[in-house]
């Protein structure tokens, strides 16, 4: 378990490996899954898992904490990167340790990292920089992804974060809603992150931004997206069967794309 291709790690368990190297997103992304599992573990029952999410728990907070900017880079290729949104993650997955242990040891530190973005990496309109080391410009699937990963561990700032971000981003369609992918003034190309780019609305922001909206508890904008998603589904298949090309059918009926729509439409 938990070894390679999906693994940077031999051994995750290995706890020394885990200095060696800047493999803080995966280590987050661990971490929440851990706090996941620990959830389900039945009364009585014993965890075997415990320890390790303890321990993990402990070494991103003092990762956090031993950052100039309270922020971690995400991969150990791109060391000199901190990309705001996954630390978001990070934090997320130690609000949800502290609520496991009934411990408040992460509450300082989320609101100090809270303090430094708001006041240090952010721009004056108050939408975070996506990338702290060369104020990348914000993004939309970084917004739209800490609007779900900070709506309980940083509650009052992505609640900020969430209105402002729908003033910059968000297109209004009637019933339907789509989100840009960068400020209307940066005209960049799509990448890995953003998915597909359609006069400026990007497939991972709108898409993201159904979690965004529905643990924010914006239902508007939640059922706007839905109606979008589902227009955007019947127009691949229309793609589909005209062009007899299977690739736009495989795009919206992915298993992330359901996977994201499962998670926004049972989140209460």
């Amino acid at each position: 378990m938990f070894t390679r291709p999906s693994s940077p790690f031999e051994n995750v368990r290995d706890t020394a490996a885990w200095s060696k190297g800047e493999n803080n997103l995966y280590l987050s992304h661990l971490n929440l899954l851990l706090g996941s599992y620990a959830r389900q573990v039945p009364a009585g029952e014993r965890n075997a898992y415990a320890a390790l999410h303890a321990q993990l728990s402990r070494f991103l907070t003092a990762r956090l904490r031993a950052a100039s900017t309270l922020n971690a880079p995400s991969y150990g290729e791109t060391p000199d990167s901190l990309w705001v949104a996954d630390n978001a993650v990070t934090l997320q997955s130690l609000y949800l340790h502290d609520q496991l242990a009934r411990t408040n040891a992460s509450a300082l530190l989320r609101q100090q990292w809270v303090s430094f973005i708001t006041n240090k990496g952010s721009r004056p309109d108050g939408l975070p920089f996506s990338e702290l080391t060369l104020h990348r410009p914000p993004r939309g699937c970084a917004n739209s992804w800490m609007a779900k990963y900070g709506a309980t561990s940083t509650p009052a700032f992505t609640a900020a974060l969430w209105s402002q971000y729908k003033k910059a981003f968000k297109y209004n369609l009637g019933l339907l809603s789509v989100f840009r992918e960068y400020p209307s003034e940066n005209s960049l190309p799509a990448d890995y992150d953003s998915g597909p780019i359609i006069f400026g609305a990007g497939a991972a922001a709108t898409g993201l931004a159904l979690c965004g909206a529905k643990y924010q508890g914006d239902y508007y904008t939640y059922f706007q997206l839905v109606n979008a998603l589902k227009a955007a589904e019947l127009g691949a298949s229309a793609l589909t069967f005209a062009l007899r090309d299977e690739q736009w059918a495989s795009v919206s009926e992915s298993w992330l794309s359901k996977a994201i729509q499962f998670n926004a439409a049972s989140h209460q």
